[in-house]
C-alpha cells in the first residue's frame, strides 16, 4: 500500500499545516506496520485496494490544496466523494459477512469485463468495430467464459439480462451501507452536496464561486475518511495502534457533522 504525501509525525499540531503533516505521518507509520503485518486474505486485498484509490486521490487533493493559484474547491469535493465513495464499501466490507463481500468485490472484476464486452458489441463506432473484431477476442472469451458463468450461478446474476453496475447486491446500496456502519446520517448530510459538485447541478452551482467547504476543511475530512478505514484494516490485521493514533482514531470515528462547529 502505498504512503501520503508528507510523512512529519512529530510533535503534536498547532496549524492547519502542521495538522496535515501530523495526520498524514500517523497515517504513513501506520501504513508501514501494515505493509510487514503477515495476515494476507481476500479481505485484506480488497481493502488494500480500496485504501490504495483513497490515498492516491488524497494526495491529488493535498496537491490542489498546497499548490492551487485558484479556488479549487469544486474540484476537491468531486475528489473527496471519490474518497467518501472508497470509504463506506471498505467499511461496509469490514463490518461483517467479510471474507464474503470481499470475494464478491474482487470477483466483481469478471462482470466488469462482461459489461465492457458488452459496451463493444452494442457499439456503432469504427473503434467498437475494430476492437469487436481484433484476434486476440477468441482467447480473451474462452479465458473469461468459464469464470463469468460460475461468477453469476454463484451470485444470482442472470447474464442474460442487464449486468450489475455495482458489486454490491441491489438491495444493499450506499446509503444502506452508510447505515450499517453507523453513518447514516453523516452521509444524508454530506452526500448530496458531493454528488452536487460532481455532477454541476444547479442547486448546487448557483451559489457562486467556490463550494461551502473551505480547503482546509476539504483535506481534513480526506483524512478523516482515510483514517477511518486504515485503523479498521490495522484491527482486522492485528497491528497494534500506539497511544496518539488510538486518540486520532477516536477523532475519525466522530460523525462529521459533530466536529464542523468546533
Amino acid at each position: 500500500m502505498t504512503s501520503v504525501r508528507n510523512n512529519n509525525f512529530m510533535k503534536p499540531p498547532t496549524t492547519e499545516s502542521e495538522s496535515i503533516a501530523f495526520w498524514n505521518g500517523a497515517g504513513n507509520e501506520l501504513v508501514s506496520r501494515i505493509n510487514v503485518a503477515s495476515k494476507r486474505d481476500d479481505v485484506v486485498e480488497a481493502i488494500q485496494a480500496l485504501m490504495s484509490r483513497i490515498v492516491q486521490s488524497g494526495n491529488s487533493l493535498q496537491c490542489l490544496y498546497e499548490a492551487n493559484t485558484h479556488d479549487w474547491t469544486w474540484d476537491g469535493a468531486v475528489i473527496l466523494r471519490v474518497i467518501y465513495d472508497a470509504m463506506i464499501q471498505g467499511l461496509f466490507i469490514l463490518e461483517r459477512d467479510s471474507d464474503y463481500r470481499a470475494r464478491r468485490f474482487l470477483d466483481f472484476a469478471v462482470i466488469e469485463h462482461r459489461r465492457a464486452v458488452q459496451v463493444i458489441d452494442a457499439g456503432e463506432t469504427d473503434m467498437t468495430r475494430h476492437l469487436a473484431a481484433s484476434p486476440n477476442r477468441a482467447i480473451a472469451e474462452a479465458n473469461y467464459k468459464a469464470e463469468f458463468d460460475r461468477l453469476c450461478k454463484l451470485y444470482g446474476i442472470n447474464p442474460d439480462k442487464k449486468l450489475p453496475r455495482e458489486w454490491f447486491k441491489q438491495s444493499e446500496p450506499l446509503p444502506f451501507q452508510a447505515e450499517a456502519i453507523g453513518y447514516k446520517s453523516e452521509y444524508d448530510f454530506i452526500y448530496p452536496q458531493l454528488c452536487g459538485a460532481t455532477h454541476s447541478s444547479y442547486s448546487a452551482i448557483r451559489r457562486g464561486g467556490r463550494f461551502p467547504f473551505s480547503p482546509e476543511l476539504l483535506v481534513h475530512f480526506n483524512q478523516m475518511f482515510a483514517y477511518r478505514l486504515l485503523s479498521k484494516l490495522a484491527e482486522y490485521m492485528e497491528v497494534p495502534s500506539n497511544e496518539v493514533q488510538s486518540g486520532m482514531v477516536k477523532i475519525a470515528r466522530r460523525n462529521v457533522c459533530d466536529l464542523m462547529h468546533l
